[in-house]
């Protein structure tokens, strides 16, 4: 049994990360608009305001950006993007560090 499973911080904050990456590979389906798509930009749904506010609508529940943009979709697309180029450093670094590691232990003691 590891000190993280006693600790609730510790898996409140695994669950919220879960929940944060879950959502951001699920944002095609989470959202009824793809952000980087031109096709679905509507320049007449542009600035508007989120749901809990007086004009909010509910297809928009953070808003739109100038030009239409679902902000909540552009949240999840982008921070799909940053999780992939994330995990992609991480696997770089962990294949550098391991070979420069070897590389100075067998170097070590010649």
């Amino acid at each position: 049994m590891s000190a993280t499973e006693n600790t609730p911080s510790a898996v409140i904050s695994a669950g919220l990360l879960v929940v944060l990456i879950v959502s951001a590979f699920a944002a095609p389906w989470i959202t009824g608009q793809n952000p980087y798509d031109l096709a679905s930009l509507d320049l007449l749904n542009a600035e508007l305001p989120p749901i809990w506010e007086a004009d909010g609508q509910w297809l928009f529940l953070l808003g739109t950006g100038p030009q239409g943009r679902d902000m909540l979709a552009a949240i999840l697309y982008g921070s799909r993007a940053s999780i992939i180029i994330g995990a992609a450093l991480l696997v770089v670094s962990l294949v550098v560090g391991r070979c420069w590691g070897c590389w100075r232990a067998i170097t070590a003691n010649g």
